[in-house]
Parts: structure tokens; C-alpha cells; sequence
């Protein structure tokens, strides 16, 4: 609400509630809130995730997720965010789980390591 009342001026919020009103709140939100690109880029850079995040409790399905989010704001294209996944595990989970092929879905391949993890 803040942003809707504070950011806004009388016209922007009249056109956000008027017939249509949906497409604009989208294109508002998504100009207000997306990542630029270059930011993404460095995020993509200082992600990691280790053996030690598993152990701590954290969610690897949920790590592609964000690490997928980030990569599409860096305008990465689909087929390359396995591999800027894979590039991102640490050295002993890239050893437990079977590197990707250029064929492979993400989604398929973060089933197979999530099989995996119970016996890391």
C-alpha cells in the first residue's frame, strides 16, 4: 500500500483502477519491482549453495527457484540456467550429483539430486 499510495501520483492510481486496470497494475508492479539486470548478474555471482546450507536445513528446490527468478532478470536464456545452477553447488555436491547435459530439464534434474540428498 505504501507504494500505491506514496509512489503513485492521482492519475497513475486512477488508471490502475480503471477498466483494464489488471495489464497496468502489472506493467506498474513489474517496473517498480524488478531486478535490472546487471544487479541479477552479481547475484547470480555470489549465490552459492553447499553441503552445509543442507545440512543446516535449507531448501534446495526452493535455492532453484531464486536461483531460476535471478537468472531470468539477467535476461539468461532458459536452456543456460541449468548449468548457472550447476556452476553454483559447491565441490562436494557437484561430486554427488551427475552433471547436467545440455539435454536435460531443470526441473527433472533437481528431482534426481533431491533423490540424492537423504544419503549425502
Amino acid at each position: 500500500m505504501e507504494w500505491y499510495s506514496g509512489d503513485l501520483d492521482d492519475e497513475s492510481r486512477r488508471e490502475l483502477v480503471s477498466e483494464g486496470g489488471y495489464g497496468q497494475w502489472r506493467l506498474k508492479l513489474t517496473k517498480r519491482f524488478a531486478i535490472r539486470p546487471e544487479i541479477a548478474s552479481r547475484a547470480l555471482q555470489r549465490e552459492r549453495f553447499t553441503a552445509q546450507k543442507l545440512l543446516e536445513g535449507a531448501d534446495f528446490r526452493g535455492w532453484i527457484s531464486k536461483m531460476k527468478r535471478i537468472a531470468k532478470a539477467a535476461l539468461h536464456p532458459e536452456h543456460g540456467i541449468l548449468m548457472i545452477v550447476y556452476d553454483r553447488l559447491d565441490v562436494l555436491l557437484k561430486e554427488s550429483f551427475r552433471q547436467p547435459t545440455g539435454d536435460d530439464d531443470l526441473d527433472e534434474w533437481a528431482l534426481d539430486c533431491e533423490i540424492l540428498i537423504p544419503n549425502l
